[in-house]
């Protein structure tokens, strides 16, 4: 088999075992009270609820790696009000590709964005209406599940199967 996919460099392993690991991925569930502990960074101060680094290198020939992060929508002191293009909207989750030259293994132990720059624009992005923190996460680990099975492509090209589960409040088209 020749073309881009098997032009790409190998891909440097993450040395921390992955949370999932099936067929067409790999997928890191980031732990966020650990990294905000070592950053000495109180969890009021920013809005993230789950964070994942998940490998699918079947999904786009010259990326192989992608972050999912969700974050609540409630006030927060000091902040402005989130803008809000589900007025019923709690949680807003973003779909990144990674540069594939970033330092993954930061990226999980120190800090979301930091070592991998992601590229932009941003895949997808969507607000959602869950009734918890925990219904919320349970919805994008079905995700990260489903993309680890070869059954949903994080890439843009494949933005309608996102929008299926998510919805398109937050596409452009859409966007006030």
């Amino acid at each position: 088999m020749n073309g881009p996919a098997t032009m790409r460099k190998p891909i440097k392993p993450v040395v921390a075992a992955p949370t999932l690991s099936m067929p067409h991925g790999k997928a890191w569930r980031m732990d966020l009270d650990a990294i905000r502990h070592r950053l000495k960074q109180p969890a009021e101060t920013d809005a993230a609820v789950d964070a994942w680094l998940v490998e699918a290198p079947w999904a786009h020939p010259l990326w192989h790696s992608y972050l999912i992060i969700l974050i609540h929508l409630r006030p927060m002191p000091g902040f402005e009000a989130p803008i809000l293009y589900n007025p019923h909207a709690t949680h807003e989750m973003h779909v990144c590709a990674l540069d594939p030259a970033g330092d993954r293994d930061r990226l999980l132990a120190e800090s979301i964005g930091y070592y991998c720059r992601t590229l932009e624009p941003i895949n997808y992005a969507a607000q959602i209406v869950e009734v918890t923190d925990d219904l919320a996460r349970a919805r994008v680990r079905k995700a990260v599940e489903m993309i680890c099975r070869g059954d949903l492509s994080p890439d843009t090209d494949y933005r309608a199967q996102w929008i299926a589960l998510f919805g398109d409040n937050m596409q452009k088209d859409r966007m006030r």
